[in-house]
C-alpha cells in the first residue's frame, strides 16, 4: 500500500475503532461482577450503567485473559489471584507458582505454560506496562486488535493489487474486515489467535510472490505458535506450484528456521517442556463444539440420553469410551480433509512452469492460493477434536485477501458462521455444554453452515481457471 485514499482511511478508521475500542470496552473478573451486581440491584441509581449493560455483557472479558494475566504476573514475579488457573478445570499442568518477588521467573522451567514461546511476548508485554487486570485486559485486547488490523491491511493489499482494481475495492475489503469483527465479537481480541491470523496472511502473501524461503519460515513459525495449523503449509506449497529440489529445499530450510526460532527457547529453557505441552494437547478430550463432538452430542440427544460436557484442559469436553475413541479418530479425519484439500489444490506441471516464468501474479493463481489456504484452515476446524470459536479468527483477514470478484459472498458466509458462534457463546453457552435442546440444535446449525462454507471453497478451488467467476 503506497498510499491511502480518503475512502481507505475511513475504512481503516472504522475497522480500528471496532478492533481497538468497540470490542474492547467491557470488564472482567471481579470488576465485571461488581458492575453487574450494582446495576441489577438499583438500575435507577446507575442509569448510565444500565444503558450500557447489554454491551458490557456482550463484550465482557474472557477467562483466558485472566489466565494470560496470571501467567505474565507469575513470570514477572508480580501479584495475581492465585486460584485463577482453576478456570481451566482439571489439567495435568502444575500450578503457575506465585512468588511475588519482582524477579523474572524463567517460563517452562519455573512457570508451567500450555502454549509455545512465540505467544509469550504478547502475553507478557501488556503486563509490563499495566498494574491491574482491568488495564492489562484493555492493553492485551488492543494489541490483538492491532495484529488483526495489520493482517487486514496486508490481506486487502493482496486482494486488490491485481488487474485494474481501484483503491475503492481495497477500502471495501478493510471495511468488510470491520464488519466481520463485529459479527465475531470480542473473542477476536481476547485470545492469542490474532497471531495465527497474521502468520496465515504472511504465508499466503509469500506463496503468491513465490518467496519460497519466506513461505516456509512463516509456516514453521505458525507451527511453533499453534502446532496444528502448520498443516496449511504443504497445501500452500502444492497450490502455489512449487516444483524442483531447489525450491522445495528453500521451503524446507525456511520452515526449519521458523520452527527452530519458535520452539528453540522452549527447549532451551525447559528440556521437558515441549513433550509436556504436546502430551497436554494429545490427552485433551473430545470438545463439545468439534464436528465429532457435535455428532456425538446429537446422537446422545436423539437417543434421549443427553450428556453434559465437563470442563477440563480449558474447554468443555466429552469423556467415555466412545467419546475418547472419537477424539483419537479426529487426527485421522483432519489428515484426510487436509489431504483432500491438497489434492484439490494441485496444479499441473504446465501451470507450475508457466507460473515460474511469469513475472506478474494474476487473479487466477492468487485466488487459487488464497482459496487453498481458506479450505485448509476450514479443514482444520472441521477435523480437529477441539474447535473453539476463537479459531474462526484465523480466517477473518484471510477471507478479504481473495482476489476473485466473488469474495464478498465467501466473506458473508464466513460472517454467518462467526455470528452464530458469537450468539451462542455470549448468549447461552451453558445450553451448549449442558447439551440442552437449544444448545444441541444451535451446534448442528453452525456445523451445517460451516460445512456449506467448506463445500463452497472446494467448488471454487476445483473450478478451471478459464471458468467465469
Amino acid at each position: 500500500m503506497a498510499f491511502f485514499t480518503r475512502s481507505t482511511w475511513r475504512a481503516v478508521a472504522f475497522t480500528s475503532f471496532v478492533a481497538l475500542i468497540w470490542l474492547n470496552q467491557s470488564l472482567g473478573g471481579t470488576d465485571w461482577e461488581a458492575f453487574r451486581d450494582r446495576t441489577n440491584a438499583d438500575p435507577s441509581a446507575h442509569v448510565f450503567d444500565a444503558v450500557r449493560y447489554p454491551l458490557m455483557f456482550l463484550y465482557r472479558r474472557a477467562p483466558d485473559e485472566a489466565l494470560y494475566y496470571a501467567t505474565a504476573s507469575a513470570t514477572l514475579g508480580r501479584h495475581y489471584e492465585v486460584d485463577i488457573t482453576k478456570t481451566r478445570g482439571d489439567s495435568p499442568l502444575p500450578p503457575l507458582g506465585h512468588p511475588e518477588d519482582g524477579r523474572f521467573h524463567v517460563p517452562y522451567a519455573e512457570v508451567a505454560l500450555e502454549y509455545p514461546p512465540p505467544n509469550l511476548p504478547f502475553v507478557i508485554a501488556p503486563r509490563i506496562i499495566t498494574s491491574t487486570f482491568e488495564t492489562y485486559a484493555y492493553a492485551f485486547g488492543a494489541l490483538m486488535g492491532a495484529l488483526l488490523i495489520a493482517a487486514g491491511l496486508i490481506a486487502a493489499g493482496v486482494g486488490s493489487r491485481f488487474g485494474a482494481r481501484s483503491r475503492e475495492e481495497e477500502a471495501a475489503r478493510i471495511f468488510a474486515l470491520g464488519l466481520l469483527l463485529l459479527a465475531h465479537g470480542a473473542i477476536a481480541i481476547q485470545r492469542l489467535d490474532a497471531i495465527v491470523a497474521l502468520l496465515l496472511v504472511l504465508m499466503v502473501r509469500a506463496a503468491i510472490r513465490r518467496q519460497d524461503a519466506s513461505l516456509g519460515f512463516w509456516g514453521g513459525l505458525l507451527g511453533a505458535t499453534k502446532f496444528v495449523p502448520i498443516l496449511v503449509l504443504p497445501v500452500l506449497v502444492i497450490a502455489s506450484g512449487v516444483r524442483g529440489g531447489k525450491r522445495l529445499g528453500a521451503v524446507a530450510l525456511g520452515a526449519t528456521a521458523g520452527l527452530a526460532l519458535g520452539l528453540g527457547p522452549m527447549i532451551v529453557m525447559g528440556r521437558e517442556s515441549l513433550p509436556a505441552v504436546l502430551a497436554y494437547h494429545a490427552t485433551r478430550g473430545l470438545h463439545v463444539e468439534s464436528t465429532l463432538g457435535v455428532l456425538y452430542g446429537t446422537a446422545k440427544a436423539i437417543a434421549g440420553r443427553p450428556e453434559a460436557a465437563l470442563l477440563d484442559y480449558g474447554s468443555f469436553n466429552f469423556h467415555g469410551p466412545i467419546a475418547d475413541l472419537l477424539a483419537k479418530a479426529a487426527l485421522s479425519l483432519t489428515l484426510a480433509l487436509i489431504g483432500y484439500v491438497a489434492y484439490a489444490s494441485r496444479v499441473s506441471g504446465a501451470e507450475a512452469a508457466t507460473n515460474d516464468d511469469d513475472d506478474d501474479d494474476d487473479d487466477d493463481r492468487a485466488s487459487h492460493i488464497v482459496l487453498a489456504a481458506l479450505a485448509a484452515t476450514t479443514a482444520l476446524w472441521l477435523g480437529g477434536k477441539v474447535f473453539s470459536p476463537q479459531y474462526l479468527t484465523w480466517a477473518l483477514p484471510l477471507v478479504i485477501a481473495l482476489p476473485a470478484r466473488g469474495w464478498p459472498k465467501v466473506a458473508a458466509l464466513l460472517g454467518v458462521v462467526v455470528l452464530l458462534s458469537q450468539i451462542y457463546l455470549r448468549g447461552f453457552y451453558d445450553y451448549v455444554y449442558d447439551q440442552r435442546l437449544l444448545g444441541v440444535i444451535t451446534m448442528v446449525i453452525r456445523l451445517a453452515v460451516l460445512g456449506a462454507f467448506f463445500a463452497m471453497l472446494l467448488r471454487l478451488l476445483r473450478r478451471p481457471a478459464s471458468a467465469p467467476p
